[in-house]
């Protein structure tokens, strides 16, 4: 049997320590806060987030050297002060939340940096796709009427530098007894670029710059003060001012005296530093740095924005960053989420691809990941907060809401009516990782316009075990409930289901998308049900039965089939029968009139009777509603008596979508957007299989016959992507009862599997169709289908 649905996609004071190292003595102080209160508000309104805590990431090692004068002896000796500022602090003093912050600066003139710990399997791997997320705070200016005076920013850099952990921007100096150091640099540096301290130096190159910054890395800069000064007077106090001066300024943009910007670049690459001269004393010269706008395979969202940033609002800021290793391409959104976890439009979309040569990786797989950040002569508080880390925990997450009264799966703006018993559905999905998803929290907004009844917990290991949410765990709206077992290699999947009803509204009302988190501390993840509409009928009906109905063979059904109901008013208290007409159809047959029946009451009875020569083997449907004279109707109900015996179709969806871009790039996997269904109804015996097969033809715009450059795949729950220029097993189960079972296909997939859209370039705007046909068929798995639960 085959099924086809229409596919479209449109495009658009001070403690001090002291330790012997080598020859010289090592100084570590606290400072104090720069900002104390900007501070304690970025801790109060922090979000959740990961455990950071040693081996998982590694503060860098780097010193600075100063001379010491013994007061006593007279003796000048070197000393080594420890540079880096970053600090993990605690989030609040819950023995219970291990939420690590990281705190890379919080004064003036410091470096600070933190690295992800290879040898803990902290890293990116270059042969996989990988998604991290976190959250960045970039502080105030002290003076809010001084919005400028803030700085420098921070920095996400990609690295195999040779001194790992202890990578960061240095300057070539001289000690008192003339000896060559490398002197840890700040200020436009961001402790990644290299270092323009040595203005006077004429045989001072792009390659010189480029030595003095973190060596075979990427970085992503988010830079929040202007360093644009290019005079003579600026320039000769090598103190590193210019680095800015090349960006374009929109005449446009009130910038109010900021000039905060992202940037990203190649920090050991002479290409990114162009070598300029002063323009009142050749003598003296400077380096622009190229941020990374007109590099090849750089897509930007937003281009001509991205210097038109307000970083230091003393706000949290959601980044997504994505590397897919098909294209080694590094993408990141930022400013995609709000800290409710409610996703929005990112603010920035930057995509690039990298040049992994530019890595010197030979054959190693692993790049160290992390952040450097700085301050000058003035501050800021820079602080992250981790949420996923792919080589921990690699997961997703889907949402979905049932109607299981109309047999259907909610896309955003579908109605309801009250009443309506709604499933609200989230699948978890462990990917990889080196780590177990341990001691989940799923916190789970439901709508104020539904009441939670129960809800359960199903695991696809090999026991099949489940658990139970009692009603205990609902309170204000919200289900909160710890997963019994852990997801891992051997337990991928669980699926958690609420069972709602709609409750009675007095006009029709519109319900928000509803969020879901779902977290531990180890992996952080946040979801969302699409919204719906509510609507309100003057006239009413319920029926008996109301869910569907199972015969296990045609020979069960032992006579007509009795449906009955009632009708009745929402703002009248009672109702004349004899102005009622019921309407109903089965399986698409004739229009039948019915009358109600009974006296003048609060509600209008009917009965309904199905011949039992009209009922097939298989899935039968009745519609009905109910009317009065004046012409005001019910809302249509549908009942479903499966008869057991064959394999079949349930629900498909006649036209489905995924999301909209802009431009996309080679490689880019698109998501769907919701309101999929696939449904296969089995009434066959005990031991039966089925594979469902699906082929998709070639996206095309209408308007200009332009086919889109991609194609639709299937990605399984290992990653494995397959075309479906042919037709292709994407699930299969074989029955283990004599019940009939629903299957929704569909409702199990995640946003990263499952049926997706992959573009193979950019594309001009516009809307693509194309057809997808599925197949059902009555067998067995074979070796090459992909067996889901």
């Amino acid at each position: 049997m085959n099924r086809r649905l229409y596919v479209f996609f449109a495009l658009v004071a001070a403690i001090t320590t002291t330790i012997a190292v080598s020859n010289y003595t090592v100084v570590r102080a606290e400072r104090a806060s720069g900002d104390p209160d900007d501070l304690a508000n970025a801790l109060a309104t922090a979000p959740r987030g990961l455990d950071i805590s040693d081996p998982t990431f590694q503060l860098g090692k780097f010193y600075k050297t100063i001379e010491k004068t013994d007061t006593t002896t007279n003796i000048t000796s070197d000393i080594q002060v420890d540079a880096n500022s970053a600090k993990v602090i605690k989030r609040n003093q819950d023995d219970n939340d291990k939420t690590g912050i990281l705190r890379v600066t919080n004064d003036f003139n410091q470096l600070g940096a933190i690295w992800s710990n290879i040898d803990e399997a902290n890293y990116i791997d270059i042969t996989r796709d990988q998604t991290m997320s976190m959250w960045l705070y970039f502080g105030r200016p002290i003076d809010k009427t001084k919005l400028a005076e803030v700085g420098d920013g921070m920095a996400f850099v990609l690295q195999n530098d040779e001194r790992g952990k202890n990578a960061i921007s240095t300057k070539n100096e001289k000690n008192s007894k003339g000896q060559d150091l490398k002197t840890p640099m700040f200020g436009e540096t961001l402790g990644v670029w290299g270092a323009d301290f040595d203005n006077f130096n004429n045989k001072y190159l792009p390659v010189d710059i480029a030595a003095t910054g973190i060596q075979n890395s990427y970085a992503i800069e988010f830079d929040t003060f202007a360093d644009r000064l290019s005079k003579y007077i600026d320039v000769a106090e090598g103190k590193g001012v210019s680095f800015d001066k090349n960006i374009q300024i929109n005449p446009h943009y009130d910038y109010n005296g900021l000039f905060q910007h992202i940037g990203m670049n190649y920090p050991g690459e002479p290409e990114t530093y162009i070598r300029q001269s002063s323009g009142e004393n050749d003598s003296v010269h400077y380096f622009t740095m190229n941020h990374g706008y007109e590099d090849e395979g750089v897509d930007i969202a937003n281009k001509d924005k991205l210097s038109e940033m307000r970083l230091t609002d003393a706000n949290w800021h959601h980044m997504t960053v994505k590397f897919e290793h098909g294209d080694s391409r590094l993408s990141f959104d930022y400013d995609d989420k709000k800290l409710d976890g409610t996703y929005k439009l990112p603010k920035k979309s930057v995509s690039v691809k990298l040049k992994m040569r530019n890595f010197n990786l030979g054959n190693k797989k692993k790049l160290r990941w992390g952040f450097t950040g700085s301050t000058g002569r003035f501050m800021e508080n820079n602080l992250i907060v981790f949420e996923s880390i792919p080589s921990f925990v690699s997961a997703d997450t889907s949402a979905s809401i049932k109607n299981v009264t109309k047999n259907y799966t909610i896309a955003d703006g579908d109605h309801v009516d009250i009443g309506d018993d709604l499933d609200f559905t989230y699948n978890l999905n462990y990917e990889s990782g080196s780590k177990e998803w341990s001691k989940i929290l799923a916190s789970m907004n439901l709508p104020a316009e539904v009441t939670f009844k129960s809800g359960s917990v199903i695991y696809n290991d090999s026991n099949g075990n489940s658990e139970k949410i009692p009603l205990s765990e609902f309170s204000n709206n919200n289900v909160e409930h710890v997963l019994l077992k852990n997801l891992s290699e051997n337990n991928k999947k669980a699926t958690i289901v609420l069972h709602t009803t709609v409750n009675d509204v007095k006009e029709k009302t519109t319900v928000g998308e509803a969020v879901a988190k779902f977290s531990s501390d180890n992996f952080i993840i946040n979801d969302k049900t699409p919204n719906f509409i509510i609507d309100v009928n003057e006239l009413n009906i319920c029926t008996d039965p109301s869910e569907p109905v199972n015969y296990d063979s045609i020979d069960k059904v032992l006579g007509p089939i009795s449906v009955k109901g009632e009708i009745w008013y929402s703002k009248i208290p009672t109702i004349n029968p004899s102005t009622i007409k019921v309407k109903s159809s089965f399986n698409g047959g004739t229009e039948v009139t019915t009358s109600a029946t009974g006296s003048i009451g609060a509600t209008a009875p009917f009965s309904l009777s199905i011949d039992r020569s009209k009922v097939h083997v298989g899935r039968n449907t009745l519609t009905l509603y109910g009317q009065d004279n004046a012409g005001k109707r019910t809302k249509e109900v549908t009942i479903i008596f499966n008869v057991g015996g064959t394999l079949l179709f349930g629900n498909v969806s006649d036209t489905v979508a995924f999301e909209d871009v802009t431009l996309g790039y080679k490689g880019e996997i698109v998501p769907r957007k919701p309101g999929w269904q696939v449904e296969v109804v089995d009434g066959r015996s005990n031991q039966k299989g089925w594979i469902l097969q699906a082929r998709a033809e070639s996206l095309v715009n209408s308007k200009t016959s332009n086919q889109l450059v991609g194609d639709i795949v299937y990605r399984d729950d290992n990653g494995k992507i397959s075309t479906l220029s042919a037709w292709t097993d994407i699930y299969s189960h074989a029955k283990s009862t004599d019940e009939i079972e629903t299957f929704y296909v569909a409702n199990a997939w995640t946003k990263n599997n499952g049926i997706l859209l992959r573009l193979n370039g950019k594309n001009k705007a516009g809307l693509y169709s194309g057809k997808i046909h599925w197949n059902l068929v009555d067998s067995i798995t074979n070796n090459n289908t992909i067996v889901s639960n």
